[in-house]
């Protein structure tokens, strides 16, 4: 490839970025982009940009959403809605009484203007509770912003409010038995501390996440013994998870920063187009530990005092060097920095003058971390083929969640949340 003839390659893949169609429901992520113009989305707790957006009902704990409009009318009309949703993030159409002090849609005011970027954005945050909205269940929420003028959802952000009603006892280990040495097994027991459920076995509902994401529901964790106080998900078979490997790490904070990552850059008609080295498949070298949050994005730059409106937007064009997987396959980059979810955005191309899956793809000055996935036509992850690898050595984040509904009750509660990491690392 001649030096800087990728960007070509923004020509060629304009067109199929702005069909943001998701290959899984919802489910699958915190976060839905609806409009290529937003970027940058995060969703975290108690100003913990690492953490899973998850705060406890009735308390200081605070969950805060944030995201960048590049849109050039930006700044848009733009207002936000709450709906309470159950386990499966289905909204359960509840009247707005019953989980919110205030109005369920409110314009979105909390906005920052860029400052002295090539590429102009304007900055929004919210945070929850705030002086216009308080919400009064636990459970899963919907965040959706709307643009309203044209009346049409942008961006959709789960989070979540939890009860102490119940308590986790939880551990992740590396399972035993042939064929599982490449896994983490998740222990687990609920035990119940101010419900009562009459049919824990149907009332009760555990989720597993690894990583932000919703592992697929045959992998979600069933009851192997009930009692009156407790529930236990444990059996040497059960809850076993692939561990994958460390995710890939791109340093952007600075254009003119030399990042390992970056072969080149170049200031085009005013805007900076970064071109990575090409990424190689690890699934087959000896594992590393690596300092990756998980997949999580840090906003940064490294001569920016405000990074919300000072850290510009660069064009990085991703590679990995691969043989054609064929057409019934397709790789993904994927991470917060997509939504942790996988759409035609984030779907790579392949080059064969090149022998790379590529991707463009607008980021934010900061750190990232990301990795490859390869999907069959259905959105199902072909393990099997995977770039990455799985060790069990892996340093992964486990997020548990248990939800409660009665016979007779409304809504879904989330009565236990917890976050397990296993092997967290000291640096952290």
């Amino acid at each position: 490839m001649k030096k800087y003839s990728f960007l070509c390659l923004w020509l060629k893949w304009l067109l199929p970025t702005l069909a943001l169609t998701p290959l899984s429901s919802f489910g699958q992520g915190l976060v839905q982009l609806l409009d290529p113009n937003i970027k940058s989305v995060q969703v975290f707790a108690n100003q913990n940009i690492t953490s899973f957006p998850s705060a406890t009902l009735g308390t200081n704990e605070t969950v805060t959403c944030s995201f960048d409009d590049l849109a050039k009318s930006a700044p848009r009309n733009l207002t936000y809605r709450i709906t309470h949703c159950d386990e499966g993030w289905n909204d359960e159409n509840l009247h707005p009484s019953v989980f919110i002090d205030g109005f369920q849609e409110n314009p979105l005011y909390c906005k920052t203007y860029s400052n002295n970027t090539t590429i102009r954005y304007v900055h929004y945050s919210i945070t929850f509770p705030n002086n216009d909205v308080k919400l009064k269940i636990s459970g899963n929420y919907m965040l959706t912003v709307i643009d309203s003028d044209s009346q049409e959802a942008i961006l959709r952000v789960g989070f979540m409010l939890s009860e102490k009603s119940a308590i986790h006892n939880a551990s992740v280990k590396i399972p035993s038995g042939i064929g599982y040495e490449t896994s983490h097994q998740l222990l687990l027991d609920l035990r119940f501390v101010s419900i009562t459920p009459s049919n824990p076995s149907s009332e009760i509902k555990t989720k597993v996440y690894q990583n932000f994401q919703l592992l697929p529901q045959d992998l979600q964790p069933l009851p192997t013994n009930i009692t009156a106080t407790s529930i236990s998900y444990s059996r040497s078979d059960k809850n076993v998870y692939l561990a994958g490997n460390e995710y890939r790490s791109l340093d952007i904070r600075d254009v003119h920063y030399v990042s390992t990552n970056v072969r080149s850059s170049k200031l085009v008609d005013g805007e900076y187009f970064l071109l990575l080295n090409p990424d190689t498949d690890r699934s087959s070298l000896p594992y590393s530990s690596a300092y990756d949050y998980n997949g999580k994005m840090i906003i940064a730059g490294l001569s920016s005092s405000n990074p919300d409106s000072d850290c510009d937007y660069y064009n990085v064009l991703f590679s990995l060097g691969s043989q054609f997987l064929g057409n019934k396959f397709d790789v993904y980059v994927e991470g917060e920095l997509s939504g942790w979810s996988s759409t035609n955005a984030n779907r790579m191309m392949y080059n064969n003058k090149t022998s790379c899956y590529e991707l463009p793809l607008i980021l934010k000055q900061g750190f990232y971390g990301y990795c490859y996935v390869v999907r069959d036509a259905n959105g199902h992850e072909a393990t099997s083929l995977t770039p990455e690898g799985n060790f069990s050595q892996t340093e992964n984040s486990y997020q548990v969640c248990s939800y409660y509904k009665g016979i007779r009750d409304l809504y879904t509660r989330l009565v236990a949340s917890t976050t397990i990491e296993r092997d967290k690392k000291l640096t952290k």
